[in-house]
């Protein structure tokens, strides 16, 4: 009798909401099941000018409905509600999809919609995205989309930012990847999955293509934030999102587009963030001075291993680096907020010149059997001269008394975290 009534209540919560539009529904073994509808407009405008961004829960009588800029999601499996409602999740409202780009002061190119973007987001859109367009039903369905909710749930505070320090080296494996099926151990995910039958390593993203693929290749995580970001910077509006989602597809493991036109759109928006976003030398300097300010902190007493690593989000970090009160902390926060006050590109190398190169984050956009690349002679060159300048990297020199980077030694990490220890400077309190 309880099983009948809460499938009632899902269906009738699902028409009062989308009376009008056609839903898509798909199965999640049993009685659960997952109905997807586009977002309307009107809410993606609402939030525009609203700080917190775009993405939020509403869990109403077992039924949780789940609104992104993708589209939105209703279900009434107790495995998504309980997971979103988990702690360890939950953390992730307070970790920017930015990083440390989020605390520079007046960074390149102001984005146009003054909204936040955080891993708790990016996590959201992508679960709503391998539902709408996973070509299965059922508990593998579920596992793909339970798969695309936790692939970030071990970022570390400042996520890719701390790279240099975590993971040894800014394009080196990423350092949340190093640590995801440990996190899920030590953190109560791996509990909640086996109370429904699912064991962590059927979730992790390597086994499930609609989520990763190796770069440059789409898949839903990097789609998630091509859009979000494309939003958020001012290079997509409704009809461009509506029209990249409506033409977009996933079949047999692979993604692709159904015009050139929705393939075009899309894929300049990850051009245009390597170059003026993720991958411009402000990111890398300030990445690069955060790094420094967190190995002091680490080893003077200031940051923990357990701080870090599931308790708190870059908001509080930051805090007790402000805090500190000590110089070579404060030094590089000032840098952090004003890099250019600090910073210049140099032609010619100098005594503490770094060396920076970062990563051209193009995607390769299949329409049908080829690739936009090969369709669209113009776009191509667009693409190849973009990643041949970044390939060259940039040298950084500082314009005054600037303190000398230490060198970071990758082993300052154990398997879950950072170790409080000295390595190859001696620091005093």
């Amino acid at each position: 009798m309880k099983i009948i009534l809460r499938t009632c209540l899902f269906i009738l919560a699902v028409l009062q909401v989308n009376f009008g539009s056609t839903p898509i529904t798909k199965t999640l073994g049993g009685q659960y099941i997952c109905t997807y509808e586009e977002t309307p407009q009107n809410i993606i405008d609402e939030l525009v000018d609203k700080k917190n961004g775009f993405g939020y829960v509403i869990n109403q009588h077992g039924v949780v409905e789940i609104v992104t800029i993708h589209g939105v999601i209703k279900t009434n499996h107790p495995l998504i509600c309980e997971l979103i409602a988990s702690p360890a999740f939950q953390r992730l409202n307070k970790i920017n999809q930015y990083g440390v780009c989020e605390y520079i002061k007046k960074p390149m190119g102001e984005p146009a919609a003054k909204i936040g973007y955080t891993r708790h987001q990016h996590s959201l859109g992508v679960l709503v995205i391998i539902a709408r367009y996973s070509d299965k039903e059922g508990v593998y369905l579920l596992k793909e989309m339970i798969s695309g909710l936790l692939h970030d749930i071990s970022h570390t505070p400042f996520s890719h930012s701390t790279d240099t320090l975590l993971a040894g080296g800014f394009l080196g494996v990423a350092y949340q990847d190093k640590t995801l099926h440990s996190f899920m151990k030590r953190h109560g995910i791996e509990a909640i999955l086996n109370k429904y039958g699912i064991e962590v390593e059927d979730i992790l993203p390597e086994k499930h293509s609609i989520l990763e693929q190796n770069s440059p290749n789409l898949c839903a995580d990097r789609i998630e934030y091509n859009i979000y970001a494309g939003y958020k910077e001012g290079h997509l509006n409704y009809k461009e999102i509506k029209t990249i989602l409506d033409k977009l597809y996933f079949k047999d493991g692979k993604w692709g587009f159904h015009t050139e036109e929705s393939a075009l759109i899309f894929a300049k928006i990850p051009i245009w963030n390597s170059q003026y976003r993720w991958g411009i030398p402000d990111s890398y300097i300030t990445s690069r001075c955060l790094c420094d300010a967190l190995h002091r902190a680490f080893c003077i007493g200031i940051i923990t291993t357990e701080m870090f690593d599931c308790s708190l989000g870059d908001e509080e970090i930051w805090n007790k680096l402000k805090n500190s009160k000590d110089l070579r902390i404060l030094e590089r926060i000032s840098q952090i907020e004003k890099p250019r006050d600090y910073f210049y590109l140099a032609k010619s190398n100098g005594a503490n010149t770094l060396y920076g190169i970062t990563k051209f984050r193009g995607c390769v956009a299949m329409v049908g059997s080829q690739s936009l690349n090969s369709l669209n002679v113009k776009f191509n060159k667009f693409y190849e001269k973009v990643q041949k300048e970044m390939k060259k990297g940039f040298s950084i020199n500082p314009k005054k008394n600037v303190t000398p980077f230490d060198d970071l030694d990758p082993k300052v990490i154990d398997s879950y975290g950072v170790v409080n220890t000295v390595l190859k400077s001696e620091v005093t309190k």
